[in-house]
């Protein structure tokens, strides 16, 4: 497949898609430390009201489409988002 892509395709005609996901606690360590000898404090977690899906599609031109939810995307979504993706190209 690689090989195919890469003989018959020039970078700027590919796009790609994937979908991914972030919260307001994305960004934050996974581990906490302590001074030798003592107990790590316990990690406070706090309540993540929210979570988007983020699906973009990338090309060497930048963001060439978006889409942010709440709820995961759908194969109906995704078709969606492709047939959007064309209309704007």
């Amino acid at each position: 497949y690689q090989i195919n892509v890469a003989e018959n395709f020039r970078p700027d005609q590919l796009i790609f898609v994937d979908e991914s996901a972030c919260n307001r606690i994305t960004t934050r360590h996974q581990m906490t430390w302590s001074p030798l000898g003592s107990r790590a404090p316990p990690k406070v977690v706090e309540n993540v009201e929210y979570r988007y899906f983020i699906l973009p599609a990338r090309s060497l031109d930048g963001i060439l489409h978006l889409d942010v939810r709440e709820t995961l995307h759908t194969s109906v979504d995704f078709n969606q988002f492709i047939y959007a993706l064309l209309d704007n190209m």
